[in-house]
């Protein structure tokens, strides 16, 4: 292949070390090229390794260059810009030469042409400058009279065209620079928009499980957490229970007060049961006056007892004119996964039925039904707030502390031992009576 750089008299300083590095840095550069000129697709790592070996010995033969002038007390002025151009160099290539994963052919071309022609450009510009001052020095003249001579000399002779070159040089340069500003800001712009597109995505998904009016998870969000536990419930073997809760008469307050108050009952009553439930529990408003909990790994007697806890948080509302809007009753449904149940609707069928059930009974109360593993018994809430001392029997909450007592049981392990103390529980139910 046809060198690039082709080296001539013309580019000689007759300086014998600077030569030979020049000769040295034409050598490298035409062997990059040549790598580069040829291939149909640029090696990242081949090309960080020759351009990186060019650089290297770039800026070993620029420190022995302005070490020669310092040796060669050339005129400030002239090792100032010598320098700089140098620093120019290094910045300039450097930036030409970043890689990423890939690197274009047109990009990795850019790179030897601007080697080439900026040390073709700098040999015969600067470098033959400082070699006439330092002959000039060493014949008798100061670095003051060589410099300014060198100066009279460029400005008569060929050195015109090379000033116009190392100005168009310059220019290039300083325009590259603001392409490369340019990219980056691009670059900043669309990972800042990308930033952006993310937030907003997740706040579209916020807002599409989220109800606007409560704050709460939406029914959509409440299907979706559902038909994982459900998932995670069949596979680990865990139990999972659900509360439907109705604010009973609630039609009444949209009609005697309007639906302003009863949006502040609705919130008022989101806040309420989301500082009522444990920290495991789910929460969603499920339609216009229900909401859902969502108990995961709970048994029906746990889920029972969070049933117990709303229903005795609840206290009736007044609206800013102190008067009653609302007498703070709901109807609770709770039901627990059971072998015959084969997807999450049918427990959200169970958890409604019983909801309905606890509304027949007057409301304000709770009721419900165990699995088939554990047995069947009706419950309703407690006899402070519900009619569920209808019958001459004691509240069931008395019943089953008394039973858990007498047992040695909690909660917990009354629901995965009940099966076997099922008879101890009936003596205790037949004591009670």
């Amino acid at each position: 292949m046809t060198s690039l750089f082709k080296w001539s008299e013309a580019f000689a300083t007759h300086l014998p070390s600077v030569d030979k590095q020049h000769l040295r840095l034409v050598g490298l550069i035409n062997d990059f090229g040549e790598q580069v000129m040829s291939a149909e697709v640029i090696d990242p790592q081949a090309f960080a390794a020759v351009r990186d070996g060019v650089l290297d010995y770039t800026k070993v033969h620029f420190s022995d260059e302005e070490s020669l002038m310092e040796k060669a007390r050339l005129d400030s002025r002239h090792v100032e810009h010598h320098r700089a151009e140098h620093q120019s160099f290094v910045v300039e290539a450097l930036a030409l030469g970043e890689i990423g994963d890939t690197i274009s052919l047109a990009r990795a071309r850019a790179l030897v042409t601007y080697l080439v022609q900026w040390l073709a450009c700098h040999i015969l510009g600067v470098d033959q400058s400082m070699a006439r001052q330092i002959r000039a020095v060493e014949g008798g003249q100061s670095p003051t009279q060589a410099f300014d001579n060198d100066a009279r000399y460029i400005q008569t002779n060929a050195e015109p065209l090379l000033v116009a070159l190392r100005g168009l040089a310059q220019t290039i340069s300083k325009r590259n620079a603001e392409l490369r500003a340019l990219n980056r800001e691009l670059e900043q712009r669309v990972k800042q928009r990308t930033i952006d597109l993310e937030h907003a995505n997740h706040e579209l998904q916020l807002l599409s499980t989220k109800d606007e009016l409560t704050g709460l998870p939406n029914r959509r969000f409440a299907a979706l957490s559902l038909q994982q536990l459900w998932v995670e419930a069949k596979r680990y073997g865990s139990p999972l229970s659900l509360l439907m809760l109705d604010a009973d008469h609630f039609k009444e307050i949209n009609d005697r007060f309007g639906h302003a108050e009863g949006d502040a009952v609705m919130r008022a009553l989101a806040t309420l049961l989301r500082n009522a439930v444990r920290r495991s529990d789910v929460v969603c408003r499920f339609g216009d006056d229900e909401f859902l909990v969502i108990c995961p790994r709970t048994s029906w007697i746990g889920a029972a007892e969070v049933a117990k806890t709303i229903l005795a948080e609840l206290q009736p509302f007044c609206n800013a004119d102190g008067v009653e809007c609302w007498n703070g009753a709901m109807s609770i449904g709770l039901a627990e996964a059971a072998g015959n149940m084969t997807q999450p609707s049918d427990l959200l069928q169970a958890a409604d039925q019983a909801m309905y059930a606890a509304k027949r009974q007057g409301g304000a109360c709770m009721a419900g039904e165990q699995n088939e593993n554990t047995g069947v018994k009706e419950i309703s809430g407690s006899e402070e707030t519900s009619g569920a001392a209808r019958t001459n029997r004691p509240g069931f909450w008395s019943i089953l502390s008394r039973f858990l007592n007498l047992s040695g049981l909690s909660s917990a392990a009354g629901v995965s031992e009940f099966g076997a103390a099922k008879r101890a529980f009936r003596r205790v139910l037949n004591r009670a009576n």
